[in-house]
């Protein structure tokens, strides 16, 4: 695990067995995903700033009628804040526009321009009432906005995902904090089990020295009672009492 978190992807000539579980991609793979990123979110907050400029602020003539021409009416709509500019680069919010990053100040704002709709010749919904947006627009442009604040927010923490950055800071961590303890539990397990090994081979030759002594004194014990000495004196087989033969 220290090898692969000191060693960066596609770098070096030793391969780890992590390598096959975690195929990284490479800093250009990620930093392309990342520029993707940058752009569909820019062009998604470009694309509802349009309509609210052209559409929902202007002054569209009843004779274009709807989806042009909803009634709308009222003072503009504040635009929402693009975190990037033309050329990706980070972008301030300019002054009146509304910040995505605070979903309770969108729909707070958002929410006063919201006119009273009714059903039109169609189904589209045309405003009863003063006011830059129908209800159904409201709800559109406030999930553009929470998806134009996740795009922002997430997009690095994926690419760091894509890259194993995250999964190398995570392995530098558990082995700066927790790699140390774990090597000193080990060093005491491996001797306990040491211990308990030359224990074990210890009793085992003294069962076997105990089972050998056994079988002496047992041996010893039946030779005792035998009539014979040992070691057998000479012509002590002659001088033992006769004993009978049978004829058949």
């Amino acid at each position: 695990m220290d090898e692969w978190v000191a060693q960066p992807q596609g770098q070096g000539q030793s391969h780890t067995a992590l390598d096959d579980i975690l195929p990284c991609a490479d800093a250009a793979v990620t930093a392309e995903a990342l520029r993707r990123s940058k752009e569909v979110n820019y062009q998604l907050v470009s694309k509802l700033n349009q309509l609210l400029s052209n559409v929902s602020n202007g002054n569209v003539p009843p004779q274009a009628g709807p989806p042009l021409y909803y009634n709308q009416s009222g003072p503009p709509v504040p635009l929402l804040c693009s975190p990037y500019s033309a050329d990706l680069s980070d972008r301030p919010c300019a002054v009146g526009e509304v910040t995505a990053a605070d979903a309770q100040q969108v729909r707070t704002v958002w929410q006063r321009y919201v006119c009273r709709a009714a059903a039109g010749s169609g189904r589209e919904e045309v405003c009863s009432t003063a006011g830059r947006l129908t209800p159904a627009m409201y709800s559109q442009m406030v999930a553009v906005a929470g998806l134009s604040d996740g795009l922002r927010r997430q997009s690095p923490a994926l690419a760091d995902v894509a890259s194993c950055v995250t999964v190398r800071r995570a392995f530098r961590t558990v082995g700066q904090r927790g790699c140390p303890p774990l090597r000193r539990d080990s060093r005491r397990v491996y001797q306990a089990l040491l211990a308990a090994s030359a224990a074990g081979m210890l009793a085992a030759a003294a069962w076997l020295v105990h089972s050998r002594e056994r079988r002496r004194r047992r041996d010893s014990e039946r030779f005792k009672v035998s009539p014979y000495r040992l070691p057998i004196e000479d012509k002590v087989l002659l001088n033992s009492p006769r004993r009978p033969y049978r004829r058949v």
